[in-house]
């Protein structure tokens, strides 16, 4: 079972029951439910434990969705605040 499944299924104060077991937060439980975060092996492996195997170890290392992009480092051009009139 995957982690939205799991959520969907035994709520949240399971789900984060079985995050904190595991030794990660809620917050990164949620990333792992939206498909944005990718567990490392070991964390998808602690879960699997905590969660008393009703989480997949190989569901929790795939994900469908690619992580948003980061932006670039943009910077913005200072305004020209010259003197000089030209008529």
């Amino acid at each position: 079972m995957n982690a939205k499944d799991f959520l969907q299924q035994y709520g949240v104060e399971e789900a984060d029951r079985v995050a904190a077991k595991a030794g990660t937060s809620h917050a990164y439980f949620l990333q792992l439910v939206a498909q944005t975060r990718r567990p490392s092996a070991e964390l998808a492996r602690r879960l699997v434990e905590a969660s008393g195997g009703r989480l997949d170890f190989v569901c929790l290392l795939q994900t469908t969705k690619k992580p948003p992009k980061r932006r670039a480092n943009m910077s913005i051009p200072k305004p020209n605040h010259s003197t000089e009139v030209t008529l």
